[in-house]
């Protein structure tokens, strides 16, 4: 219990972090005009597979794998409330 609590916190101060290199490389893969509230379970796969983890290899970035692997599942873990969203 207390491992996921901070693995959670891990991954909400990376994403903080990560904030403005993840809106980049959504622009990078899917063009400057699609709103981030449009972003489907697929784009965000797409975008943290693809650019994101170019952004961060470019970055030298130590871990790259399993960072984009913990987004994944963080990805996976909210596929539903992204869904429910673009309904």
């Amino acid at each position: 219990m207390i491992n996921e609590f901070l693995y959670a916190i891990f991954l909400v101060f990376l994403i903080l972090y990560l904030g403005g290199a993840l809106k980049l490389a959504t622009k990078d893969d899917l063009g400057p005009f699609k709103p981030l509230n449009q972003l489907s379970y697929g784009d965000l796969k797409k975008v943290i597979n693809n650019s994101l983890k170019k952004r961060l290899m470019d970055l030298s970035t130590q871990d790259v794998e399993n960072i984009i692997e913990g987004m994944l599942n963080q990805l996976i873990r909210g596929q539903s409330l992204i869904m429910m969203s673009n309904l």
